[in-house]
């Protein structure tokens, strides 16, 4: 199964977004309530089960649309600009969840992004396609365990795979 997450529905409650999923597939109520609620828990919002949409900050709305995406257990799991409009602090920290729910789960993951150390972070390899007509420029592999570790940014290993993807899509530009 795919699930892309898509924007939250503004007059439910983050339960019921992350439901939505479920019941869509025919699942019943109870089902959906419990793994729902498991879901929002495993993104660290238990307790923001009734909050609506407009009640949450932008990491929370997201971490929302994660947990709606997971709840399914998807095979493949794709994620186009996730984080695009989050400051750097809770992008950095969304990262690490994304990261250790792979690490529970093991989904395939693609994650599309623009910025560079973004994607050196979040991946095993990262793909940098050419101006339109999308074309692979590069296909760099990334070295690291993951999850990542803490100070995985400040790596040598980190810093020359960003300037790898950067000379590639300059090259590819």
């Amino acid at each position: 199964m795919v699930f892309q997450s898509a924007t939250l529905m503004p007059w439910a409650s983050a339960e019921a977004n992350v439901a939505l999923p479920l019941r869509l597939a025919g699942a019943p109520a109870r089902e959906a309530t419990q793994r729902s609620r498991a879901a929002l828990d495993a993104v660290g919002l238990s307790g923001a089960e009734r909050a609506r949409p407009a009640q949450l900050s932008g990491g929370m709305a997201m971490r929302v649309s994660l947990a709606r995406a997971l709840v399914t257990r998807p095979q493949l799991l794709l994620l186009d600009e996730p984080f695009a409009a989050l400051d750097e602090l809770t992008r950095r920290r969304l990262a690490d969840d994304v990261h250790r729910l792979w690490a529970e789960t093991r989904p395939a993951i693609v994650f599309v992004t623009h910025n560079v150390e973004e994607a050196v972070y979040m991946a095993e390899r990262v793909v940098v396609l050419t101006a339109g007509p999308g074309r692979i420029a590069a296909d760099l592999p990334v070295t690291g365990p993951l999850p990542r570790p803490a100070a995985f940014r400040t790596t040598e290993a980190f810093r020359r795979t960003a300037e790898q993807v950067s000379a590639a899509l300059e090259a590819g530009a």
